[in-house]
């Protein structure tokens, strides 16, 4: 039996989501499906790599067999794309002066998160997005068509990924993030709609311990904002952005070192000092997700979910190659003091790094 359970929903912070050009702003299929993915086999990391692959293809489709779930339409208005700035704007955290060529200067700690599709601009003598984006505010209306055996499958995938993800460019960043305001489910057979409260899907605790895998388990973390009624996103935005910029550009004493911070996302690349391939570890992206929740009308929070997994642990070849013996050993001391640093600009509500 094959039901449709549709979504409706609202953008939260900009969403850099594009076409096949790469720029023009675009709700695609292929990314939202790709997005489900992620967070379905986050969710299901206590599975064994063979089970998860099959279980996965059986689901979302594979080289044995189609997709169970099928994105049947996109419903919206035309999408008015914008280049504009935040309406506010904030520096970075006080005391923040880092000096380049003599000068000192500060960065815009909203705009940090966004580099790459917010550069500068010589021309204008600022920085500001190079990239258009879906505007907050924004509906659409995805249409699901998906067989009974995997309606929970489909719902626990969108409530995750609603709740800790986004959609799009820098979507580790907060950019992207969505709420879901309505779940409706019809029937094939009966054609009855049936409203679901997607509030009251609630994600298991995981219990099972470190993964090769970026997924939940019992080492995950999780940060609040110190404040939960934040009057609109941007002010949400400021604060993880603080918090993460903070903890980022003191993992390493000096700025033009990086050892620590390779260890949490590489390639680093900087202009005239190194290239991508300038280091033998594997490139990976970071294990923290940024995100902005709405909570009410025009209340926000901040949030930030660390996602450890088991650094290079199937590259033995690596191992001994740096000045530690151990690289996952130093990958998880690495992520303990990101954590504390995190902790002094927001509020750690769970520390799973004691489970290691």
């Amino acid at each position: 039996m094959k039901h449709t359970i549709t979504f409706t929903c609202e953008t939260i912070t900009p969403m850099f989501l594009s076409g096949a050009d790469g720029q023009t702003p675009e709700l695609r299929p292929p990314s939202i499906k790709g997005a489900l993915r992620f967070w379905w086999r986050a969710m299901n990391g206590h599975l064994s790599l063979e089970e998860l692959k099959k279980k996965e293809d059986e689901i979302f489709g594979g080289t044995e067999g189609r997709s169970k779930v099928v994105i049947q339409k996109i419903t919206c208005q035309d999408i008015i794309s914008s280049y504009d700035e935040f309406n506010h704007t904030f520096p970075t955290y006080e005391g923040n002066e880092r000096k380049e060529k003599g000068k000192a200067f500060q960065t815009n700690a909203m705009y940090y998160l966004g580099y790459g599709v917010a550069n500068w601009v010589k021309e204008d003598k600022r920085t500001r997005f190079v990239r258009p984006y879906i505007p907050a505010g924004f509906e659409f209306v995805i249409t699901f068509r998906v067989k009974e055996d995997f309606v929970d499958d489909l719902l626990l995938s969108f409530k995750a990924l609603e709740q800790f993800g986004s959609l799009g460019s820098k979507a580790r960043n907060a950019f992207g993030c969505f709420y879901i305001k309505r779940c409706e489910l019809k029937d094939k057979t009966d054609h009855t709609d049936k409203a679901i409260n997607i509030d009251s899907i609630k994600l298991d605790k995981f219990k099972n311990s470190l993964n090769s895998l970026t997924c939940f388990s019992n080492t995950l973390c999780f940060f609040e904002t110190k404040k939960s009624d934040y009057e609109n996103w941007e002010k949400a935005f400021k604060d993880i952005a603080i918090a993460y910029q903070y903890a980022r550009e003191r993992t390493d004493e000096n700025w033009h070192e990086w050892d620590n911070r390779e260890l949490i996302a590489l390639p680093i690349v900087v202009k005239g000092e190194r290239e991508i391939n300038d280091n033998f570890l594997e490139r990976h992206s970071k294990p923290y997700f940024l995100h902005i929740t709405k909570l009410a009308e025009k209340k926000y929070k901040g949030e930030v979910l660390l996602l450890p997994y088991a650094y290079l642990k199937d590259c033995p070849e690596i191992i001994g190659k740096k000045d530690f013996d151990n690289i996952q050993d130093q990958y998880i001391e690495i992520l303990k003091g990101f954590n504390s640093l995190l902790s002094e600009k927001l509020i750690l509500k769970l520390n799973g790094l004691n489970n290691v």
